[in-house]
This record gives structure tokens, sequence and C-alpha cells, in this order.
């Protein structure tokens, strides 16, 4: 192809990204707008009252994921994220990033169930729901701040890091994009961010039954455990699920430490 061509193609290209990103651009608008209205119905609600004096009344974790459940969304096994949620108490996490706040309930966990907690972080390509997550917070001690982008794009990450300006991560929850190359991305992108001893947790690592027996569920883990494969025989590791063979989920997490590696192929 002589000179003439490769310009050709390479406007070409330009313009398709050109268009992709205007096209991105109108989708977040437009979800923008309808969260801007989910929002409004929400301060018009005669429910508001209630919900505020539930919120106020929960004493226990339990009670808090019962909550995020009922009014919120919260895609996590109730047994396994308790659980998962009693071990990471015990580290006394301050700062934490959660990819892949979704409905918003894990937020909502972490910002009100765990008693150490002080920054609270989320990043999403669709926030939804922010505005229950900043009604139902205890903004006298916890801070909670939400990032709208692709979560492995540096200027996604850049806007991260300077959210949290000269502190380290204690905890990093990765529950974004769900196939082996998301997952890492997310992985190398922020593990810099965590402190030495931090811990990395990521959501679904117990492959779904489509993967492990072929059968039809409408549960989809994506490729993460394959990512967790190869990261648990590398770092000290815990383990949260009812059972290794369940149709999906499970929290697998890692102490960090930056002096060890690992060939994520």
């Amino acid at each position: 192809m002589g000179p003439v061509g490769g310009t050709e193609r390479c406007i070409r290209a330009k313009e398709a990204a050109m268009r992709h990103s205007v096209r991105q651009l109108a989708a977040r608008a437009r979800w923008a707008a309808k969260e801007r209205c989910r929002a409004l119905s929400f301060l018009l609600s005669p429910n508001r009252v209630s919900w505020r004096r539930e919120w106020e009344s929960c004493s226990s974790a339990e009670d808090l994921f019962s909550f995020a459940s009922s009014h919120i969304g919260i895609g996590q096994n109730r047994v396994e994220f308790l659980r998962f949620l009693a071990y990471i108490e015990g580290e006394r996490p301050a700062n934490v990033l959660e990819i892949g706040v979704r409905d918003g309930g894990t937020s909502f966990m972490f910002a009100n169930a765990l008693k150490t907690s002080r920054h609270v972080l989320g990043v999403d390509v669709r926030l939804r729901n922010i505005h229950l997550l900043r009604a139902y917070c205890p903004t006298w001690i916890v801070r909670q701040e939400f990032v709208c982008g692709e979560s492995a794009r540096p200027s996604t990450v850049s806007e991260v890091r300077r959210r949290l300006g000269s502190a380290k991560l204690d905890l990093l929850f990765i529950d974004g994009d769900h196939s082996y190359r998301g997952a890492e991305a997310d992985f190398e992108a922020y593990r810099q961010l965590v402190r030495d001893g931090g811990l990395i947790a990521f959501h679904d690592i117990c492959m779904d039954h489509r993967r492990r027996y072929g059968a039809e569920t409408p549960n989809d883990s994506g490729e993460v455990y394959r990512l967790w494969q190869r990261l648990r025989g590398s770092y000290e590791t815990k383990e949260f699920f009812e059972d290794e063979k369940q149709n999906g989920a499970g929290i697998g997490t890692i102490t960090w430490d930056p002096s060890r590696s690992v060939d994520l192929g």
C-alpha cells in the first residue's frame, strides 16, 4: 500500500474511533439523565423517611446486608460476603477502592459495616444509585467518592490516584470486567496503589456451571477463576465460598507483597 492509501486508512481509523467516543459520551449522558430522574423520584418518595429509620436502626453487618439487598441491590452471596467482611474487619482497612460498583450494595457495606473505613472510592463505567449511597453513608466518619470511567484506562487510574492523594489503599476489591484480560488489567493498574501488606480481593473466583459442566445457568463468573488460579500460588491468600464447585461467585484475597512477581501470561 502506498503512502496515500496508508493515510486514508489512518484517517478512517481515527474517524471510527471518534464516532465510538461520541457514542460512548452520548450513552453516558443518557445514563446520567436517567440517574438524575431516579434521584429526584427518591427525594419525592414517601419511603425516604422510613428507609432512613430502617438504616439508622441497623446494628450489625447482617442488618446492613439485608438493607442493601432490599433497597439498593448487592451482587454478593450473603454467607461468603459476611465471612469475607469479618476477615477484612480484622485488618482494619481505612482506604477502600471497589472496581465495578454496579448497583452499589458492596460500596454501601464497605462504608457502613467496616468500622475503620474513612475513605471509600468506587469506579464504574456507569454509576448507579449514587443518591442512595450518599443518603445512607455515615458522612461524619466516611468520605465516599465515585469515578465514572473504564477502570483500566490511564485517565481513570490517574483520577483515582488524585483522589487518594498521598494515601495508599488498605483494600482493593476487583469486581469489574470479568474477562481474564479485564480482571488482569485492573489488577495490574491498581495494585501499585495498595500498601505493602494490604489486601487485594477478587469476586467470582469460582467457575460457573456453564463453564464447569456446560449447564444452562444465569450465573456468569467470567474468567476471573483463571486469573485467581495463577495468583493463588504466589501470594498469601484466603478464600470465601460455601462450596468450591458452587455456581460462580466466591471471593479470594491476596496479601499484597510488591516484592513477589507472577507470570500472568
